[in-house]
């Protein structure tokens, strides 16, 4: 291969990892989003009080073994 060939090819690779990496931060805020959309609908549906509601997401996470 050319040196011109083998610097596209890394200019590439980097432009994918740069990718990866920002898809990954989308779905992660993705994800976060929907579980506090889902924590606001749950304690509008069941008329939790915040303490209330602190304590069933505790109760999930020691279930679930899911941490904050």
């Amino acid at each position: 291969m050319t040196a011109q060939c083998i610097k596209a090819m890394r200019r590439v690779d980097l432009r994918l990892q740069a990718d990866a990496k920002r898809v990954e931060r989308l779905a992660r805020a993705k994800r976060a989003m929907v579980l506090r959309v889902d924590r606001a609908l749950v304690q509008q549906i069941f008329e939790l009080s915040p303490t209330d509601m602190e304590r069933l997401a505790g109760e999930v996470r020691a279930e679930t073994g899911v941490s904050r």
